[in-house]
């Protein structure tokens, strides 16, 4: 039975927001923080040329959308890369890690919940697990892969679940077979299972840390939330679990950006002022990164210093790069979301699916309700030289292929770039 779990692990997370302090949300009109808006400089970007496939750098914030804006004009040559396409069936998730000291690609089937992994020079998959949880929609990994956060429709109201699970590998000592689970909280599993546990009902949100060694978790609490880091191994005991974070507005998107800061921005929606704010697991100080900005959508890089983020217009969309340190912006030179950029972690470049072409329209939410979807090519830009470059164009690689890119991943080498295609949630693979 899950109910006893259920009270235990919210009885945990109650106490802790009671006990630990609040850190209070102070709304749209907080100056306390000195951090101006960000303003716009055209000529931070060269862009290069010399090929026929090629990006349109954002000019302006005022940049005129009227008629179908191309990002394919003036940049840098298409760099050889090998793009294929190594999962056909919907992933809810995947991640880098390794089997034998080869790189390998762990997912999750998004209908079953099964967990296979596929090297990036195999061709055929194996698969890790049998527990079945269906109708998964999101994944947070834990370390290597071996525990995760799974995120579900539930019944037949589709109400969500959240479940922390850890992988079986053992034999169980009745019987050599393999046999396929259904879910059950708590239940006895055997080799090639998920030993799953239901966290409370209340958790609206989930973020694993770079290392995936902690989580950090949003949950309902009254009209607003509070947030609780917890070591990712101990989620499902509720020890070790600490509130760092308070707030009476409710509608956060969090992101562990760093190994010290957690960004919190506000739900985007086009035309709307969107703020982004970075959190300290440690010292739970609330800074303000980005103010007012209409639409807005960000990423923040690995070490801290640059913000990825749009803006919406009533004509469409337009990219910056913001850096931390002159709290200043420039025109970034594609024109996508930076939900589907990746930086790198050894280098200074970002890595993008970036669309052939964007029409007019209300962004983000047309693209988040899938009323548009987009035709992408993969760009890398240097944010050091300033140099951009085509990866692959994938309608050229494979005729009539169509990829709307989500969920960037590099590997640890950076040398694959793994992502989904948010039309199909088909799983590809970029050998760099």
């Amino acid at each position: 039975m899950m109910s006893k779990s259920i009270f235990v692990t919210t009885i945990a997370f109650l106490v802790l927001g009671v006990g630990l302090g609040y850190y209070f949300f102070r709304g749209n009109n907080d100056e306390s923080t000195g951090t101006p808006k960000a303003t716009s400089d055209a000529s931070f970007f060269p862009v290069t040329t010399g090929s026929n496939d090629t990006a349109r750098p954002n000019t302006s914030r005022q940049q005129s959308t009227e008629r179908a804006t191309s990002t394919s004009e003036g940049a840098a040559p298409m760099q050889q890369a090998t793009l294929r396409q190594i999962v056909t069936q919907p992933v809810a998730g995947a991640m880098f890690t390794t089997r034998n000291n080869d790189t390998v690609v762990r997912y999750v089937a998004r209908e079953s919940g099964h967990i296979s992994e596929i090297g990036v020079d195999e061709k055929v998959a194996a698969k890790v697990t049998n527990t079945t949880i269906p109708k998964i929609f999101e994944v947070a990994w834990g370390p290597e892969g071996e525990s995760l956060v799974v995120r579900f429709f539930a019944n037949k109201l589709n109400a969500v679940q959240t479940v922390y699970g850890k992988l079986v590998h053992e034999k169980p000592a009745t019987t050599t077979e393999q046999r396929a689970l259904t879910y059950v909280p708590n239940s006895v599993t055997t080799i090639g299972a998920i030993d799953g546990v239901a966290l409370p009902a209340s958790v609206v949100a989930v973020a694993p840390s770079p290392d995936r060694t902690n989580m950090f978790y949003l949950l309902k609490s009254g009209q607003g939330v509070i947030g609780i880091t917890s070591k990712t191994t101990a989620s499902a005991s509720a020890k070790g679990q600490t509130t760092i974070f308070e707030s009476s507005f409710s509608e956060w998107l969090p992101e562990w950006a760093t190994a010290g800061g957690i960004t919190l921005a506000t739900k985007a929606s086009a035309g709307v002022p969107g703020y982004l704010y970075l959190l300290s697991p440690t010292s739970r100080s609330f800074e303000k990164m980005l103010d007012a900005i209409p639409g807005l959508t960000a990423r923040m890089s690995p070490d801290g210093k640059r913000i990825l983020y749009s803006e919406s217009s009533d004509k469409g969309l337009q990219t910056y790069l913001y850096t931390r340190g002159t709290k200043s912006s420039q025109a970034f030179p594609l024109q996508t979301l930076p939900e589907k950029c990746v930086f790198a972690s050894k280098t200074s470049a970002v890595y993008c699916a970036t669309p052939t072409t964007i029409l007019p329209g209300q962004y983000p939410d047309a693209w988040y309700q899938g009323v548009v979807q987009w035709n992408d090519t993969i760009w890398k830009v240097d944010l050091e030289s300033g140099e951009t470059t085509l990866l692959v164009n994938p309608s050229k690689m494979r005729a009539g292929t169509q990829i709307d890119g989500i969920d960037l991943a590099l590997d640890v080498g950076e040398r694959h770039l793994l992502f989904r295609n948010k039309r199909d949630n088909s799983l590809w693979l970029l050998t760099l």
